[in-house]
């Protein structure tokens, strides 16, 4: 199937991929410190987070080439187009979806490991629903725009 050889690459290389990531990891700061201190800048969980990302990112990049034999399919999510992707197939659809909600539990689940390990004065619960708050608001924001970008939506 061609979302396994989809590489995230050719669209994370490019200026767009860039200012997306830096965007999100600058949003997912202000959001945790927000959900966390009420405060929109608080470096105590404005740090943290942007490690989390950071790291999160390098992991699922370095597991997904793993998993797919070199190919960079998940930073994050799989930036996929109608090029690599038929969503009117029901099995193609359902590989992107499965593949969608993956590298969203993955990422997650490393970001509250990571979150909680560096913040852990906050107490797991509260970091945990803040981490998980903040990618749903971020995965679900860009996801619309970039997929709209990708599968020519804007035309």
């Amino acid at each position: 199937m061609l979302l396994f050889t989809a590489s995230f690459g050719k669209y994370a290389s490019q200026p767009l991929g860039w200012i997306v990531i830096g965007l999100v990891i600058i949003a997912e700061a202000i959001i945790m410190s927000q959900f966390l201190t009420h405060k929109k800048t608080n470096e105590r969980v404005i740090l943290p987070t942007c490690i989390s990302n950071i790291v999160s990112g390098f992991a699922t990049a370095f597991l997904s080439k793993v998993v797919n034999n070199g190919w960079m399919l998940v930073i994050w999510f799989p930036w996929v187009s109608s090029a690599d992707i038929d969503l009117n197939n029901s099995q193609s659809f359902l590989t992107f979806t499965t593949t969608l909600v993956g590298a969203f539990l993955v990422t997650v689940t490393i970001e509250v490991l990571i979150n909680w390990r560096l913040m852990k004065h906050r107490g797991f619960k509260p970091v945990m629903s803040a981490t998980i708050f903040t990618n749903v608001v971020t995965y679900i924001v860009a996801c619309f725009f970039l997929y709209a970008y990708s599968f020519n939506l804007y035309e």
